[in-house]
């Protein structure tokens, strides 16, 4: 891979870079872990939301990760069949429910939380701190150029 990218340097953008970062981290977590439900994207989005802030609605959810509400709702029914999450009404609006990670859903957590931080040790390799405070400031901004209203 790394002699394509050398070679389309100038034609691939840092948008198709990060893309591909992503798809990379996706291929190591399903590799890393025994639990099928994790090759779904939707499923980890939910998950590192849950992680973030337990407790949280569908809608927060969908605001988080970017996904479709319909999407949203098919990876929590299977979270929850997975006994990953579950689902309480909420105690101010009767109309909503929030989404709890249970004991097995933390526990799934933590372990995509070890594998995430070998990746990240594996990428930052011979990375000087300088260059990763760049890189963190210039894709937050492109998260905030992105979002921007």
């Amino acid at each position: 891979m790394e002699h394509i990218l050398k070679k389309q340097k100038e034609n691939i953008s840092i948008l198709s870079i990060i893309n591909w970062l992503a798809k990379e981290i996706d291929e190591v977590i399903s590799q890393n872990t025994d639990n099928k439900l994790l090759n779904q994207r939707a499923v980890r989005y939910i998950l590192l939301a849950l992680s973030v802030e337990d407790g949280v609605t569908q809608n927060d959810i969908v605001r988080v990760t970017h996904l479709k509400g319909s999407t949203i709702s098919i990876a929590l029914d299977k979270m929850i069949n997975g006994g990953l999450v579950v689902k309480k009404d909420d105690s101010y609006d009767k109309r909503a429910f929030r989404v709890y990670l249970t004991d097995e859903g933390l526990k799934l957590k933590r372990q995509v939380d070890g594998i995430m931080e070998q990746i990240n040790q594996k990428a930052m390799k011979g990375i000087v701190k300088r260059d990763e405070d760049a890189s963190f400031y210039v894709l937050f901004k492109m998260i905030e150029n992105l979002t921007e209203k």
